[in-house]
């Protein structure tokens, strides 16, 4: 399934702001810079901390009652005729079980190991 991009919201950066991975069915955006990502594990509110274009983004879990939370950072740098993206999560996970599965199974990075994969396949680059 491809990626789904931006379509439309209340600013700029979320408009062209490539939101979800290959597991993500739809977006639906309730209000100011936010969205909801409704995908194959269920709902997942987003909402933009900060915005510094073209520079900085930053991204927040807005579910109360997910069994995790956190900030995704994103950062973009020019090195030549190239872009850099940096991607940082800094998470949290409060259900034990999860934090089980996380550090024994799946391992903590494979959330974002998922979204740079797709990424890399829709913009056809490679990871570093």
């Amino acid at each position: 399934m491809p990626r789904r991009r931006g379509s439309g919201g209340p600013s700029p950066t979320l408009t062209t702001f490539p939101v979800g991975g290959s597991d993500v069915d739809r977006i639906e955006r309730p209000g100011h810079e936010a969205w909801i990502e409704h995908g194959s594990n269920g709902q997942l509110p987003l909402e933009v901390v900060e915005a510094i274009p073209p520079k900085r983004l930053l991204v927040r879990i807005a579910g109360e009652d997910l069994p995790f939370g956190g900030v995704w950072t994103y950062e973009l740098a020019v090195e030549g005729a190239a872009t850099r993206l940096t991607v940082t999560e800094d998470g949290e996970i409060y259900s034990p079980l999860f934090r089980f599965v996380a550090r024994f199974i799946l391992g903590h990075d494979v959330t974002l190991r998922s979204y740079l994969g797709d990424l890399v396949a829709d913009l056809g680059g490679e990871v570093a």
